[in-house]
């Protein structure tokens, strides 16, 4: 099952900006053989599912754009990879929220990496 609520802010996100999911609810088997997070959000363990997606971009451009977009929906995990045009949301509490940027083998927060970007311009 896959909470029907956070359904719907992925319905916003996508609307904003196009993509494709490349995971959304998982077994326990499946994201152990892909390496997954033991307590992932992918995993239908609260009483209304799943609360987690994968979504692959046809444009680099878009990731950074579309993870600060998914920030202001009140998604509590972004993880953004440059690597394979990869953002991860889930819908973690935002009291124990988790952003963060994966680029050229190293990682940052997401304002470290806001910052970064600033000072380069």
């Amino acid at each position: 099952m896959i909470d029907p609520e956070f359904i719907a802010l992925v319905n916003l996100h996508k609307a904003r900006y196009p993509s494709s999911t490349e995971s959304l609810d998982r077994t326990p088997l499946h994201n152990a053989n892909i390496g997954g997070a033991q307590h992932s959000y992918h995993l239908d363990v609260s009483p209304r599912g799943a609360k987690a997606i994968d979504l692959i971009f046809d444009l680099i451009e878009d990731l950074l754009p579309a993870a600060l977009y998914a920030r202001t929906l009140g998604f509590g995990g972004i993880e953004v990879d440059f690597s394979n045009n990869h953002l991860h949301l889930d819908m973690r509490p935002l009291t124990k929220f988790w952003h963060v940027v994966y680029s050229h083998d190293h990682e940052y927060t997401l304002e470290e990496y806001l910052t970064l970007q600033t000072v380069s311009v």
